[in-house]
């Protein structure tokens, strides 16, 4: 099993995972379901949905190449919570975060 952990500051992050309760402004329509999530949080994480979220009038972003539980996983890692899956879901999702603009890993300061 791998995990990945998004390196927020502490009450930034904790901060976050709260905001993962609050009613959402923008909703991931993906080819098998649907993720709710904050314009300014996605906005802050990639420049993918920075760009979307700015042409997007009705607060959807359409991603139907990808599953749901993969989107939902990649939301929770922008939200600050840690995601543990198995060595071949884990490239899936670094992948699916890479084209999406999200960096999952973090500056080590190595090589």
């Amino acid at each position: 099993m791998f995990t990945l952990s998004n390196k927020l500051p502490s009450l930034t992050s904790d901060k976050f995972q709260q905001m993962r309760s609050f009613p959402t402004d923008c909703t991931l329509v993906c080819g098998n379901g649907r993720v709710g999530a904050h314009r300014l949080i996605l906005s802050a994480a990639s420049s993918f949905f920075m760009t979307n979220i700015a042409q997007s009038s009705g607060g959807q972003i359409f991603l139907p190449q990808y599953d749901v539980q993969d989107i939902k996983l990649i939301v929770d890692f922008i939200y600050g919570m840690s995601v543990t899956v198995d060595y071949d879901r884990m490239a899936k999702l670094v992948a699916i975060a890479q084209d999406l603009g999200v960096n999952v890993f973090a500056n080590s300061g190595g090589p």
